[in-house]
């Protein structure tokens, strides 16, 4: 653990040099997002991912599957989770409860929620994640959640300057009968003046990071959820 630590902030102490950003403890909304999208953002729907059968044989065995894309600045994560495909979207759709089960993140606040007509949910939230030595990133983050597509994807508010130069992600959850499911997250980050290796470093990290902090408390829920009774065969006269 001290090892795990002493890395982690070893890459967060290399993004605050590089960064171009002034990452400060209560980092004030200073208007309007500088573009309104570099990255191509996500669409809900089903993640276009071919999985062999040594992959499918390690999912089963509880592994997750990574993969990035050639220019080190996307990835994807696959992972199976034995709860309930609607306790998991219970779990990624809860943005103030984010706090406590993603790692250095201080404040999810909902300044916005509209229904849209497709049945989907727009989010908007202001995240602030503590970094180190006092320094915090703030971000301000849109998010779209389709429970008819099982997805939720997001951008930032690009009404609001953020931290992050530009940042785009995506979550899918498919059921696997009635008590597992699989799940889909990928995500793509730009800090300006960042390196390429920093950002692969950093890219790969969330991608493990958020799939596990969302495994681990889907399935502590889906743990507490009544069991069904079985039933009883006929009695005999």
């Amino acid at each position: 653990p001290t090892s795990k630590m002493a890395t982690r902030q070893g890459w967060i102490l290399t993004i605050c040099a590089f960064s171009p950003f002034k990452l400060l403890a209560g980092a004030a909304n200073t208007g309007p997002h500088p573009h309104r999208g570099v990255l191509r953002p996500y669409v809900n729907g089903p993640m276009p991912i071919a999985l062999d059968a040594s992959e499918e044989k390690r999912l089963e065995a509880g592994e997750m599957i990574t993969r990035m894309n050639p220019d080190k600045t996307a990835g994807v994560a696959v992972q199976d989770v034995a709860a309930p495909a609607s306790v998991v979207l219970d779990q990624i759709s809860d943005t103030e409860a984010y706090v406590g089960k993603i790692s250095g993140l201080e404040v999810a606040e909902v300044y916005s929620r509209q229904p849209l007509k497709d049945g989907a949910t727009e989010v908007k939230a202001r995240l602030v994640l503590s970094i180190a030595l006092g320094y915090k990133l703030e971000y301000f983050s849109k998010h779209v959640f389709s429970p008819k597509n099982r997805c939720l994807t997001w951008t930032p508010d690009y009404d609001r300057k953020s931290d992050l130069y530009d940042s785009v992600g995506y979550w899918r959850v498919d059921p696997i009968g009635s008590s597992r499911c699989r799940v889909f997250y990928s995500t793509s980050s730009l800090v300006r003046g960042l390196p390429r290796f920093v950002m692969d470093k950093v890219t790969s990290s969330a991608l493990k990071s958020s799939t596990a902090w969302v495994k681990k408390h889907s399935e502590l829920a889906g743990a507490k959820l009544p069991r069904p009774t079985p039933s009883m065969p006929p009695p005999f006269f």
